[in-house]
């Protein structure tokens, strides 16, 4: 999408933001009043000024501009709100508040759907290994020839740092760098497009940019439990399940195992009953392995994840998060630890209801299946954020309703 298409769209939307707005106050007060007025011109400057600043949409997999939507948006509407205290002007609140949730709305879903089409056009330098595009057809990597200008290299350049580049080569890199040409490691848009960082990339050097985010950590925390409690009057559909289960299997409702969590701490998590008592206290077995003891109701339960809902408990006490690699009884910690390099480090964030590797993976069975799930959570840690839980969020819930999906 052009530069021009994109202030266009903005401007419609815009447009008939201000269009409801003002026909949903006139159909209350039967008039404008001064205080909407003023109040319409500050959300119209500030969409104004959000679409100045975020750049157009780029390939989401090169560097997304939705992280940057929510700080941009409440950064500006708190400067208004200060202006409005410090100035002592007249507002309205529905105006401001609508004006805020429909502005952050808009960009959020424009930009990811935006940055899902827009074509990767991209050039590469020397040998590129270990890089599969073939089921990415939105993007087209072509080799470097001397007959290609600076202009048409813009897009940016892919090499493989760690083969051995010609001298030549290096050169090309520095003359890029000189020109502003962005340049990627094939490694890392292997890792964008895969959701996974492979062990083989990792080293003492790299683990450091693993750490996640620890601002967004705590506020995650509070997201979590803001989002438990606007959800807690469907407390109904926990009540109906109980009472089904009890009269499907007339045993306890509730299944209790100790899992490691965050920072390797042992905690109890809990799930609605989907198994014989018997085979339940069978510790330390796969969840593949248990295909056969589960109850006819369990099986409802566990494809639409239902079962997982008492764990919002576990939510509440701090034990885990909404979204977050799902936690892992000991004796297969103690063994993965073993076998799977980096392993551990999947504890250094909050284990999650639900998380990208199950939303992409599934249930595993063996220590190989495994592997492919830890380079899924060493991904999710790299790239905490909201917009990548956010992500996860809408595929678990596709998988609920749909009954459709890796989970």
């Amino acid at each position: 999408m052009t530069k021009q298409g994109c202030k266009l769209s903005h401007l419609i939307v815009l447009f008939l933001l201000l269009i409801i707005q003002v026909i949903g106050t006139y159909t209350v007060y039967r008039t404008i009043p001064s205080t909407v007025i003023s109040s319409l011109c500050i959300v119209t400057s500030i969409f104004l000024v959000v679409i100045i600043i975020l750049p157009i949409p780029t390939p989401a997999i090169l560097q997304t501009q939705t992280n940057r939507i929510i700080p941009l948006i409440f950064s500006c509407y708190g400067i208004a709100f200060f202006m409005i205290m410090l100035l002592r002007l007249e507002y309205s609140r529905p105006i401001l508040l609508s004006g805020i949730m429909l502005t952050t709305i808009w960009f959020i879903l424009f930009y990811y759907w935006a940055e899902s089409r827009v074509k990767l056009d991209i050039f590469s330098l020397g040998k590129i290994k270990n890089l599969d595009l073939s089921n990415f057809k939105s993007i087209t990597v072509t080799p470097i020839s001397k007959t290609h200008s600076i202009k048409e290299l813009s897009a940016g350049i892919l090499v493989d740092l760690h083969s051995n580049l010609t001298p030549e080569e290096e050169r090309l890199l520095a003359d890029f760098s000189l020109a502003n040409i962005p340049v990627y490691h094939s490694g890392l848009l292997s890792e964008r497009i895969t959701h996974k960082v492979s062990e083989l990339h990792l080293s003492e050097n790299t683990l450091g940019t693993l750490q996640p985010d620890y601002v967004y950590l705590y506020l995650k925390i509070l997201l979590d439990k803001l989002t438990v409690i606007i959800l807690s009057p469907f407390i109904i559909i926990t009540l109906t399940i109980a009472l089904m289960l009890k009269i499907t299997t007339n045993e306890s409702v509730f299944f209790r195992q100790k899992r490691i969590g965050f920072h390797n701490q042992i905690f109890t998590i809990y799930k609605f009953r989907t198994m014989t008592s018997y085979s339940e206290k069978q510790e330390n077995r796969f969840a593949t392995e248990e295909t056969q003891r589960i109850t006819k109701f369990g099986v409802l339960l566990r494809k639409s994840r239902l079962d997982e809902i008492p764990q919002f408990w576990n939510v509440i006490k701090g034990d885990m998060s909404l979204i977050g690699p799902r936690p892992e009884q000991a004796a297969f910690v103690d063994l993965f630890c073993q076998e799977i390099p980096f392993y551990n480090y999947r504890h250094v964030v909050k284990p999650g209801m639900s998380g990208l590797a199950q939303v992409s993976l599934g249930y595993t069975d063996d220590v190989i299946g495994t592997k492919e799930k830890v380079a899924y959570d060493l991904y999710y840690i790299k790239h905490l954020s909201w917009a990548l839980d956010f992500e996860i969020f809408l595929k678990t819930v596709k998988v609920m309703f749909t009954g459709k999906g890796a989970i």
